[in-house]
C-alpha cells in the first residue's frame, strides 16, 4: 500500500520523532528506515510496517491483520493522520522569512510533519494519566491499561528493527512487542479492570473520555467547539483539552497557551526573560493558520536541543 505526503516531507524526521521518550514508545518498533506500529481499524487489530517509497513524498506500508481481515483504506487514513501526511507546512516556512530566530531552526526540521498520538482517544487517555503524575509513572500506567484491555502483538526480530529505548519496554515485554492501544469501546467493555487499575478520579476521567469518544463525532467540530467539548469531559482542564486537540486531532491553527514547554522554548529561542500571552500572540500572529505548527516546531527544536549530547 502506497501513502502520499504533502511536500515538503522527510521520512527521516518522522523516524527521529519516534526516537525519544514519547508517551507511545511501546507502540512502535523502529529501524533506521522503517517503523512498525499497531492499532485498530474499525475495531479490527492490525500492525503496519512503514518505510520510504520511491519518491521523497511516498511511503510504503505493509499491513498485517492480527485476527480477521479489515479494510486497508481505513489503515491508510489511520497512518495518514498519525504521521500528519496531509499537513502543508510550506506556508509556515514562507512566513518564517520575517522571523530570523525561527528561520534559524528550520534547517534541522526541514520536512518535519507532526507525529501525533496514533488515535485521538489515546491522546485523551494520556492527558488523564499524565496529570499530576511523573511521566515514567504515567507510561507504566498506560502500559497496564493496554495489557489489561488492549492487545500485545509480538513481532519477529527482523520485521522492523527493535525498540530504540529498550528500557521502556518493561520486564514483561520483549523489545519487539507492540502494544495496541484499546479503542473507546474496548475501554468501556473493560470498565471494571480500569476501575481496579487506577485511582478513582483517573478511572472516572478515562471512562468519561471513552464514553464521549465512543458516542460523539468529535472530528467534525471546529477547533473552538472541539476545545469546549473536550474541556467539558469530567476531569479535563484547559491544558488537557488543548493537548488532545493538538496531539490527537492535529489542530494546528493556534498555539497551545496552556503548554508550559512552549513558553520555555519561546524564551530560549527569542531571548525573553518571560514569555507572556502578549509575546505568544505577537510572535504567532504572522503564522496565521499555521500558528500551532510554529509552536510545535519550537517545542520539538527545544526538546531535541535538550536531548543532544554535550561534548
Amino acid at each position: 500500500m502506497e501513502l502520499h505526503a504533502t511536500e515538503p516531507y522527510d521520512f527521516g524526521q518522522t523516524v527521529q520523532a519516534f526516537d525519544g521518550n514519547e508517551p507511545w514508545a511501546d507502540e512502535r518498533v523502529c529501524s533506521d528506515d522503517s517503523v512498525a506500529v499497531g492499532g485498530y481499524a474499525e475495531e479490527r487489530p492490525f500492525v503496519a510496517t512503514v518505510s520510504p517509497g520511491e519518491e521523497s513524498t511516498t511511503l510504503d506500508a505493509d499491513v498485517e491483520w492480527v485476527d480477521e481481515q479489515g479494510d486497508d483504506r481505513v489503515v491508510a487514513d489511520w497512518l495518514g493522520a498519525f504521521f500528519s501526511l496531509s499537513d502543508d507546512v510550506e506556508p509556515l516556512y514562507e512566513a518564517a522569512a520575517d522571523d530570523p530566530p525561527f528561520r534559524h531552526i528550520l534547517d534541522s526540521l526541514d520536512g518535519y510533519h507532526q507525529v501525533r498520538f496514533p488515535a485521538p482517544f489515546e491522546a485523551a487517555c494520556w492527558a488523564a494519566l499524565a496529570q499530576a503524575t511523573p511521566t515514567h509513572v504515567a507510561r507504566e500506567q498506560k502500559r497496564e491499561l493496554v495489557t489489561s484491555v488492549g492487545r500485545v502483538v509480538e513481532r519477529p526480530p527482523s520485521a522492523a528493527g527493535s525498540r530504540r529505548d529498550d528500557a521502556t519496554a518493561g520486564a514483561t515485554l520483549t523489545a519487539n512487542a507492540l502494544l495496541l492501544f484499546p479503542t473507546p469501546r474496548l475501554v468501556l467493555t473493560g470498565a471494571p479492570a480500569v476501575g481496579r487499575l487506577f485511582p478513582e478520579w483517573k478511572a472516572r476521567t478515562i471512562l468519561a473520555a471513552a464514553e464521549t469518544f465512543a458516542t460523539e463525532p468529535l472530528s467534525t467540530l471546529d477547533t473552538q467547539e472541539l476545545l469546549d467539548r473536550l474541556g467539558s469531559i469530567w476531569g479535563f482542564d484547559a491544558w488537557a483539552a488543548e493537548f488532545v486537540a493538538v496531539h490527537g486531532f492535529g489542530r494546528m491553527d493556534r498555539p497551545p497557551l496552556y503548554e508550559p514547554r512552549l513558553r520555555s522554548a519561546v524564551e530560549e529561542l527569542y531571548g525573553l526573560p518571560e514569555a507572556t500571552d502578549d509575546h505568544l500572540d505577537r510572535l504567532a500572529e504572522r503564522y496565521g493558520e499555521n500558528a500551532g505548527y510554529w509552536a510545535h516546531y519550537l517545542m520539538t527544536w527545544a526538546q531535541r536541543q535538550n536531548e543532544a549530547p554535550t561534548v
